[in-house]
């Protein structure tokens, strides 16, 4: 029965809440549950399914929404819910809903369905059914990725609301169900119920977008949608849909129909008619865009599908297989890489062959050439390379095939646009094109068929007839005969015919494909000496070359295919040469080395013809070795592109390739490039660059030659075609350069070259051309038969004189051209001599006799021109023209040679010279244009009008003359630029350049023609400079004899100019002057050298060149011209080198000229910046004169011998006495200086200075003085010298009479100028200068009597010139003191002279201070004075004073005895007599006291102004090192103490007494001295009053006069006496001894062992500057240096210590000192006895002092432990316990251990010796047990030592006392007790391991020194505590010791003090607890024992005296 319909609400809250628990998004089910409910779902899926029909949107959500689930988690039920969507068509019903549905909601839902059921493999049924419903391109839109919300929301609104309702979507039963659904609801469910069923992104397939692009139109390759897809789409859904419905409906209701969706399917009509491949419409294929077709997927296998489907199509259907062809190659150009390798290129290349349609054609030759990689942006083509392709086109086949290709750009009709080829095109060619060419052969009567053309075009343009075909300009090549007999019979050939004609018979019928035709060739022009054989005759024998018509490559392709082509012939041509370039490029033809590879790569062997074999002539119709030919020959294209690109393939074919290369001109290549007429150049100047001198085309030598043997036009294939200039421009700028200049228009030094060039070489070529270009455009197969062409000339190069790079006229044009850049001068040079050499060495004979041969070979008349020349040449061109007579070939090369011979002849001059302005080359009139430039001579022949007889006398006329000029121009421009590379070789032209400046014989006027001297001037101009460039080549123009030639030029033009200066006709003043000028020139530069000179002086005449030389320095003819004039004086400095030819010069006068020339030098113009040559070389002006003067200056200065170093000259003394009269003295000597602008200044201007005096007076008198000279001087002649100077004898100056000058300098206007550096600012050399003030100082002081005579003034001064007539006045002269006051000057000018004054040389240091003796009351004293205080502080002075030895001066001024001093009547001492005065004592020396002194000056005044300014200069003197290392060295400083002291002999004046003790206290001061100083004076001074010297001098002399006795010093008068009398001694040797006067400032030395004895001083011990016996009375006395006291007595110590002990301890502190007694001034010295005359023990005063000194200053004890008196003291005590010295040694040590023992420094010192504890033990106790006498001295240091070293243990917390059990028993720590007292013997540590305990972990007391432990550690090891417990509190000698009771006070304190410490009192304690003895001591303290202060004293220091006795050495 039917199911029981259920309600819809029933059936909606069912659904949802199934899908609530099955697919909410929270996981609240059970699994269990969840499991069981989506089974019992699986189970009823039809339910689901039929829910899908219901209305409710909610219901079908809901299904739809379960069955995802369902399908999800039950695979199985999931392929049964598939089956049921297909076989009930829902699936079929919700696609045509998803996709037309017009709700949206309905969309949305359907398409989610679908998804759900479509989802799956490719495989799967349902996706089956979608290929067969959609084309293929909607497919992979599944695969894209999937989009966002967003992007869906966008869609959707794009879609908007679909795609409308028709009635057919009504009928269907569509209710739109899902009409209430709501899109964004339904989108949120079911993304809750994907995260429910865990479904992946990547498992969804993206049906979204497919529905997207359905909905849109598309055209794309491979999907072709639209409308009308789309209605044809649901046309057949409906029906379909429709079909299910009525069927469902027959069998009565669902479930009872299946669906067949295995064969369903759509057809879509509207794409029936698009071609496809695979899933490719090719049509928008082709239509697509690059990048759609990059992104194809899949290309291979389209790429194979394509090429399948063109196989079949193949000649069927043109329409695809042109598409196919297209597809292919636009596929394999994007996918090359993937594609790779195509391995059936022959395919497509036999198919282009065979294919009857020229689209096709065309078509497969652009697919091939994507295949090579060849694409239209040339960027890629590296990068799309196939190698496999290319390979299988490397054969003849496919090569010759593409050439044909290549050939078939010659029919391209389109001509280059450019100005170039209309210009060219427009001339007629000189030779026919050939269509007058028929049957019968050359018809010399017919017009050239490119006239008749153009007249027939005309005729038919003006008529309105049809126009001309293409080719009617081209020659008719082509022969037609009937199919069938090979060959044809000759009456059935017809012809010749164009092709455009045979196109014309075929479209008639009259022709068809298979008639037989073949192509005129060159050798098929009859001759027209040979009978004239019938074309036809000839075309007939020739079997082999006739071919049908359609077998004919060209032919075929014009006249037997069909439609059009893509291409046009040049694009076609492009393609085969850029496929061919990538065959070529394929294979590399070196190695990384650069070395090529053999065998060539195959492709260039195919190309170059090398590979022998053939091509089948039934292909192509091409032989193989043709390809090159070509190739050159698409040169000739008319399409830029591809002669670029055929350039390019040329050059890339013969590069490494020298068998190609060799033979490349054959092919024309070089015709035609340079014939192209295009601007794109590059291309064709790389491949002619790289092969235009490689070419085999020479024979005989000039094949064999090297590269250096011919010039480059003769080795290049291009030299007949291109200028030289141009030529080298290729071969030494490149490719680029040339390319630049080619297309341009340049007119340089290194180029000519313009359009007009290029035009006329291009109507060159096509006129030797013929006809062939147009030729090729018939038949492309025509193979070019090489013939040279003949030399091109250019008329504008005509006169051009062309060497190595270089256009002479132009590079010599500095005018246009100024200093063009000469690349090889050297080379350049080279060239122009050999050049020079030829024009020299020309045979007029031989060369009149070949061109009488050329002009017969032209039948030319004589004195025919250009005209007639040009006119022959074409005549007999046009007739022997190998094109069109073969057998005339040897005929036109003679033509050719005779053309070339008489062209530069006829345009040069000669026989048959023309006008230079001839015709142009086209002009074909037969007037006589030149006749105006022609004569007829006497005899009848013809002569140029422009030889006026200026080449008279040269090798070649006029043009020899011009020629020669520019040669020689040449080298004097590369002399000037070049002249350091030049310079390296000598100049080898002399020979020629002498021959052509000779004098012509019988007319020598002829130099001075216009031309003529034009081209003498550059002849000398390059002999000068050739000489400038390498003096070796001065040297070789001597040696030619040159100097006599140019010596006859310069006398011709200069005795000559006044004669025919005003001659028009003749050359001009300025030309004239020119040539002078650089004749003087070169003579100038040659006379530099001394062959020069000497060939100057084997003249036949040299004087005459002497006085043309003066006219030439006068410039009386050429005042316009200043540089002869420079010249002229640089001549004369040259020659003035020689004494002979400075005798000539002179003698000629040149002296008056060269001294005018200074005065009219202009100083103001210095200061404008103006060039002084550029003015001078303009005209005469005041910069020229200016110029004038500096040299005349030089000349004059070298003339007179003047000048040093290089400009040295011989002496002239006669010359340099004349230019003293003439220009002063002063000036003369200014001459000098190689800067004359000094000299010159003054000359011309009103100066006043030092050293210059002159004015305007004193010129006017020079200049009168030199026209009176000069007056009538061309009539003397030469002259002596002494002749011609005598005049200068009466030269006085009026305003020089009354000045006084010394070392040339007016000393009058010096001090004027009051001093300071402007004073001295014109002076030349202050220093020679001061020396000659020197000089006249000396002189004066000697000749004026009153003073000493000083040394001789030094060599310096001696060696100024001009000194002979010395001056002097008096002291007293005003003149004198004028010369004092300028030294006064120059020495104030800080640094100026000190070096001058100080030279030993010049003496200065002892004339300076032999000043101090002049006369007190003369001026010249005070000026003097002020001298030397200037001087004396300096230096370098003081330095020289010392080093010369010159203080002796300054003492003898000291030691005068002033006013009122005198010798009294006994002679005993107060005079300046003899008489010693120094007695015996008795007698008292009258030395003047302080105050007696000042007494004394007050009285003196004045008159002790010389002692006072001595004093003042020593002292400033002796502060130098240097003089005070001199007062040592000499006796000065015995001197100094003699004035002090009161020698009898010096002055007694306190001021002098003090001044002499600053000196030597300055001694006593300087660092250098003070050491010396200090010993020399303490051999006379005692050490007090010397230290008192150093520390005042007022003191000490005070000091000195009184008597004194303190522990510092004793002194009284008898010790003055003692001291006076032994100085005096000394001195008296000094001044009396044998030559004392010339030793006076020489090295003295006292007596050795010399010293004051002073008998009171005897028996003192002096240490350290201190009386000891006074020090122990008075030790609190304020020493001057305690602390070097201490350091002298403790040395003295030690050295007591080691001579009685014997121990080599040495001694500390810093140094020794003097010690010791006696009676010296220093207090004793020497060895002394240990024990003193009165019984005093030294050590123990030394030790007293010591201690005294200690404890007066307590500091100083550091010093004794920092000088390591410590130690040395603790072995000391050693040594003597060693020797058994227990007396005084042993008790001084303990006595300086005592006084040190409270230092801490000296407490650590002692704790450093490990014996210390154990050597006190010993000096305690001797072995007998009992104790030292001063055993309590020695414990009290024991405590003193050990209490510092402990520190504070007094301030050290208290312990916890023992018990006394536990004390008995050794214990005694605190830790072992109980609570209550009791001892935790269970507990309790053992005390001896807690004492070493703690004497490892505890530290010492507060203050503690560092050295305390080793202290304690030494107490311990040596067991002190029992020692003092034992040995000595408890010895019983201790009572016979001195104070018994100290010794037990000091040793209970030590022990106590010991058992305080924190660390080891403990241990101490230990070992006290296990002595009995201590017991009664150590409760008690004991210090009452010791009772008054003086007890606590040392007792050594108070009762030493009293022991004195008992302290024996060894006492015990």
């Amino acid at each position: 029965m039917p199911p029981k319909k259920i309600s819809t609400l029933v059936l909606m809250a069912v659904s949802e809440l199934l899908e609530s628990v099955l697919c909410s998004g929270h996981d609240t089910t059970a699994p269990e549950r969840f499991e069981t409910l989506s089974s019992s779902l699986a189970n009823g899926y039809g339910s689901l399914m039929d829910m899908l029909r219901s209305p409710c949107a909610l219901i079908v959500e809901n299904a739809a929404i379960l069955l995802q689930m369902i399908t999800s988690h039950k695979p199985d039920c999931g392929e049964l819910v598939r089956d049921s969507a297909l076989s009930s068509a829902t699936l079929l019903r919700h696609f045509y809903n998803a996709v037309f549905s017009p709700s949206s909601c309905q969309r949305f839902l359907s398409r989610y369905l679908v998804t759900l059921w479509m989802s799956g493999s490719p495989a799967c049924a349902e996706k089956q059914l979608l290929a067969r419903m959609l084309p293929s391109g909607f497919l992979p839109y599944l695969k894209m990725p999937l989009l966002s919300d967003s992007e869906l929301i966008n869609l959707d609104d794009m879609e908007g609301a679909g795609i409308e309702a028709t009635n057919t979507f009504d009928r269907l039963g569509n209710d739109n169900n899902a009409g209430g659904t709501n899109i964004k609801r339904l989108r949120e469910r079911i993304n809750m119920a994907n995260l429910k069923t865990s479904t992946t992104e990547g498992n969804v397939e993206n049906f979204r977008i497919l529905f997207h692009v359905i909905t849109q139109d598309h055209a794309l390759p491979d999907l072709l949608w639209n409308q009308q897809t789309r209605r044809e789409l649901r046309i057949s859904l409906e029906s379909e849909l429709l079909s299910i419905e009525r069927e469902t409906d027959i069998r009565g209701g669902g479930g009872r129909v299946a669906w067949n969706h295995q064969q369903y399917s759509v057809l879509y009509g509207s794409l029936k008619d698009e071609v496809r491949v695979g899933n490719v419409y090719m049509r928008l294929w082709l239509e697509a865009g690059d990048a759609f077709i990059k992104t194809w997927g899949e290309p291979i296998r389209l790429f194979e599908l394509l090429f399948r489907r063109l196989l079949c199509d193949m000649d069927r259907n043109t329409i695809i297989t042109n598409m196919c062809i297209r597809c292919l190659e636009r596929l394999y150009a994007h996918h090359i890489d993937t594609i790779g390798t195509f391995n059936d290129v022959m395919i497509l290349v036999r198919s282009m062959a065979l294919t009857t349609s020229v689209e096709t054609q065309h078509r497969f030759l652009s697919l091939l050439a994507t295949l090579l990689g060849v694409t239209k942006n040339s960027d890629d083509n590296a990068r799309l390379q196939i190698p496999g392709n290319a390979e299988q086109l490397l054969n003849s086949e496919c090569v010759t095939q593409l050439c044909q290709y290549v050939a078939w750009g010659h029919t391209n009709s389109a001509q280059i646009g450019n100005l170039l080829h209309r210009a060219s095109v427009s001339e007629g060619a000189m030779i026919t094109d050939g269509s007058d060419v028929g049957p019968e052969g050359h018809d010399p009567t017919s017009t050239s068929a490119e006239t008749s053309t153009e007249t027939s075009t005309e005729t038919e343009i003006a008529s309105g007839t049809t126009r001309k075909a293409p080719d009617a300009d081209c020659p008719q090549v082509w022969f037609v005969a009937p199919a069938g007999q090979i060959p044809p019979l000759p009456n059935k050939i017809c012809g010749p015919f164009r092709v455009s004609e045979l196109k014309s018979f075929i479209s008639t019928g009259e022709l068809h494909s298979r008639a037989l035709v073949t192509a005129a060739h060159v050798e098929d022009y009859a001759s027209e000496d040979g009978g004239e054989l019938s074309g036809v005759k000839e075309t007939a024998i020739d079997t082999g070359k006739w071919r049908q018509m359609e077998d004919v490559w060209q032919l075929r392709w014009q006249l037997c295919t069909e439609g059009e082509g893509v291409y046009t012939a040049s694009q076609i041509s492009l393609i085969a040469l850029r496929a061919l370039t990538r065959l070529v490029d394929m294979h590399k033809s070196i190695d990384c080395r650069g070395v090529p590879y053999h065998p060539i790569p195959i492709a260039k062997k195919l190309l170059c013809g090398l590979a022998g074999g053939e091509a089948a002539s039934d292909s192509t119709g091409m032989e193989q070795r043709e390809s090159l030919f070509v190739i050159a020959q698409s040169m000739l294209c008319n399409d830029n592109t591809v002669v670029d690109t055929a350039a390019t393939l040329l050059h890339k074919l013969i590069l490494h390739n020298d068998e190609a290369c060799a033979k490349l001109y054959l092919t024309g290549v070089f015709m035609f490039a340079v014939g192209y007429t295009g601007s794109n150049y590059h291309s064709i100047a790389k491949l002619l660059s790289d092969t235009h001198i490689k070419q085999n085309f020479r024979s005989g030598f000039a094949a064999a030659a090297d590269a250096t043997d011919l010039p480059l036009k003769e080795r290049s294939i291009l030299g007949n075609l291109l200028p030289e200039g141009l030529l080298y421009m290729l071969f030494n700028y490149g490719p680029e350069r040339f390319t630049e200049v080619f297309v341009g228009d340049f007119d340089s030094p290194e180029v000519i070259w313009n359009f007009k060039m290029r035009k006329h070489m291009v109507e060159m070529i096509k006129q030797h051309l013929g006809d062939f270009p147009k030729r090729l455009w018939q038949n492309t197969c025509s193979k070019y038969e090489y013939c040279p062409i003949p030399g091109i000339a250019y008329k504008r190069l005509e006169k051009e004189l062309f060497c190595h790079n270089y256009y002479l006229s132009n590079l010599c044009n500095e005018v246009k051209f100024p200093d063009w850049p000469i690349a090889e001068p050297v080379e350049v040079l080279r060239a122009c001599l050999e050049e020079w050499k030829k024009e020299m060495s020309r045979d007029t004979v031989k060369e009149e006799d070949a061109a009488d041969d050329a002009r017969k070979t032209l039948n030319l008349k004589v004195g025919d021109g250009t005209p007639e020349l040009r006119k022959s040449y074409r005549s007999l061109a046009r007739k022997f023209h190998p094109d069109k007579n073969p057998a005339g070939r040897d005929m036109f090369e003679k033509i050719q040679q005779a053309y070339e011979l008489l062209l530069p002849i006829v345009e040069a001059g000669g026989v048959l010279t023309g006008s230079s302005d001839g015709a142009d080359d086209d002009d074909d009139d037969d007037g006589d244009d030149d006749d105006e430039n022609i004569e007829v001579d006497e005899n009848g022949n013809k002569k140029s009008k422009l030889d006026d007889g200026s080449a008279l006398g040269l090798v070649g006329g006029m043009s020899g003359l011009r020629n020669i000029g520019l040669l020689m121009k040449t080298q004097v421009i590369l002399c000037k630029r070049h002249a350091a590379e030049i310079g390296v070789y000598k100049y080898p032209a002399y020979a020629m350049l002498m021959e052509v400046l000779k004098l012509p014989s019988g007319n020598p006027d002829a130099i001075l023609l216009p031309k003529r001297a034009e081209f003498v001037r550059t002849a000398v101009d390059l002999v000068f400079q050739t000489c400038l460039v390498s003096p070796l080549n001065a040297e070789e123009l001597v040696v030619e004899g040159a100097v006599t030639m140019l010596e006859q030029l310069l006398n011709f033009y200069v005795t000559t100019w006044q004669e025919t200066i005003n001659d028009k006709k003749l050359a001009s003043k300025s030309l004239r002057s020119e040539i002078i000028m650089h004749i003087v020139h070169t003579i100038a530069g040659v006379c530099y050298f001394e062959s020069g000179r000497a060939a100057v002086l084997k003249l036949e005449d040299p004087t005459r060149l002497c006085e043309n030389w003066r006219r030439c320095v006068n410039g009386i003819y050429w005042g316009d011209a200043p540089l002869v004039k420079k010249y002229a004086l640089e001549g004369i400095v040259n020659m003035s080198r020689d004494a002979m030819l400075q005798t000539l010069l002179v003698g000629a006068g040149n002296v008056w000229q060269l001294v005018r020339s200074l005065l009219m030098y202009d100083p103001s113009l210095e200061e404008v910046n103006i060039d002084n040559d550029e003015q001078i070389n303009q005209q005469m002006s005041q910069a020229a004169s200016n110029t004038h003067a500096l040299l005349a200056c030089k000349a004059l200065g070298m003339l007179a011998g003047l000048m040093k170093n290089d400009l040295v000259t011989p002496e002239n003394p006669v010359l340099t006495t004349a230019l003293k009269k003439m220009i002063t003295k002063p000036l003369a000597k200014l001459l000098r200086n190689k800067r004359a602008f000094d000299l010159l200044r003054v000359l011309n201007t009103n100066v006043e200075t030092p050293t210059r005096i002159w004015n305007i007076h004193m010129r006017n008198e020079l200049l009168a003085f030199l026209d009176k000279m000069e007056d009538g001087r061309d009539e003397k002649g030469c002259l002596t010298m002494a002749e011609e100077l005598a005049g200068c004898d009466n030269v006085v100056y009026n305003n020089l009479k009354n000045e006084i000058v010394i070392g040339d300098v007016y000393v009058r206007v010096f001090i004027g100028l009051g001093g300071g550096r402007d004073g001295v600012r014109e002076i030349e050399d202050c220093g020679a200068f001061c020396a000659a003030l020197l000089r006249f100082t000396e002189l004066s002081l000697q000749k004026s009597g009153g003073t000493a005579a000083t040394a001789t003034v030094g060599e310096a001064a001696q060696q100024e010139e001009d000194i002979g007539e010395e001056i002097w006045h008096d002291v007293k002269d005003k003149r004198f003191v004028m010369a004092i006051t300028a030294l006064k000057m120059l020495v104030l000018v800080d640094g100026l002279v000190d070096d001058v004054l100080s030279k030993k040389e010049i003496g200065g240091p002892g004339i300076l201070l032999s000043l101090l003796e002049l006369p007190q009351e003369a001026e010249a004293f005070d000026v003097s004075a002020d001298i030397l205080s200037l001087m004396a502080p300096k230096g370098a002075f003081a330095d020289a004073v010392a080093s010369n030895g010159e203080l002796w001066r300054v003492l003898r001024v000291l030691q005068q005895p002033g006013v009122g001093e005198g010798v009294d009547e006994n002679g005993n001492g107060n005079g300046n007599g003899n008489g010693n005065g120094n007695g015996n004592g008795n007698g008292r020396m009258m030395m003047q006291t302080k105050e007696e002194g000042e007494m004394a000056s007050a009285s003196a005044g004045k008159t002790q102004k010389r002692q006072i300014q001595g004093w003042s200069v020593l002292e400033a003197l002796s502060s130098s090192p240097s003089v005070a290392m001199n007062l040592l060295r000499t006796s000065a400083w015995v001197e100094l103490l003699g004035i002090l002291v009161g020698y009898c002999r010096f002055t007694k004046a306190y001021e002098s007494r003090k001044g002499a003790a600053k000196t030597l206290a300055r001694l006593l001061w300087d660092p250098k001295t003070k050491e010396e100083s200090f010993s020399f004076i303490g051999k006379f001074l005692p050490l007090s009053l010397v230290n008192m010297l150093k520390e005042g001098t007022e003191g000490m002399l005070r000091l000195f006069d009184t008597e004194t006795e303190t522990p510092e010093l004793i002194w009284d008068g008898e010790m003055r006496g003692e001291l006076r009398n032994s100085l005096a001694s000394v001195l008296d040797e000094v001044f009396d001894g044998e030559n004392s006067a010339e030793k006076r400032g020489e090295r003295w030395d006292l007596e050795g062992g010399f010293r004051v004895k002073y008998a009171k001083l005897a028996d003192e011990l002096y240490i350290g500057g201190v009386y000891v016996r006074l020090f122990l009375k008075e030790p609190t006395y304020n020493l001057r240096d305690p602390t070097g006291f201490l350091e002298m007595v403790m040395k003295r110590w030690a050295e007591e210590l080691t001579v009685l002990t014997g121990g080599g301890v040495g001694g500390g502190g810093r140094g020794g000192g003097g010690s010791g007694s006696g009676s010296g001034s220093g207090g004793g010295g020497g060895d002394q006895d240990q024990l003193t005359a009165a019984k005093q023990d030294t050590l123990q005063l030394v030790t007293s002092a010591a201690v005294y000194l200690c404890k007066v200053r307590a500091p100083l004890c550091d010093k004794l432990a920092a000088w390591g008196y410590m130690s040395q003291a603790v072995n000391f005590i050693s040594n003597s316990l060693n020797k058994g010295m227990r007396g005084s040694p042993l008790v001084s040590c303990v006595r300086v251990l005592h006084v040190g023992g409270s230092r801490r420094n000296n407490v650590e010192a002692i704790a450093l010796s490990d014996k210390f504890v154990e050597f006190m033990k010993q000096a305690v106790l001797d072995n007998d047990k009992k104790l030292h006498q001063d055993a309590a001295f020695m414990v009290e240091c024991l405590k003193k030592v050990f209490a510092d070293a402990l520190g504070e243990v007094d301030n050290v917390m208290e312990v916890t006392p023992m018990p006394a059990a536990a004390a008995a028993e050794g214990g005694g720590v605190t830790n072992g007790f109980t609570n209550d007292g009791a001892v935790n013997a269970m507990s309790a540590p053992k005390p001896e391991d807690v004492a070493k305990q703690q004497m490892g972990t505890v530290g010492g007391a507060p203050n503690a020194a560092h050295g305390r432990v080793s202290l304690l550690n030494l107490a311990l090891k040596g067991g002190l505590c029992k020692f003092l417990v034992e040995e000595v509190l408890d010895n019983e000698s201790c009572k016979l010791i001195v104070d018994p009771a100290a010794i037990k006070v000091h040793a209970v304190a030590l022990v106590k003090l010991l058992a305080k410490d924190p660390g080891y009192g403990m241990q101490f304690s230990l070992v006290l607890g296990g002595i009995d003895g201590w017991k009664k001591y150590k409760d008690q303290d004991h210090a009452l024992f010791i009772t008054g202060t003086e007890q606590r004293a040392d007792y050594f220091l108070t009762n030493s005296s009293s022991r004195a006795e008992e302290k024996m050495l060894t006492a015990g």
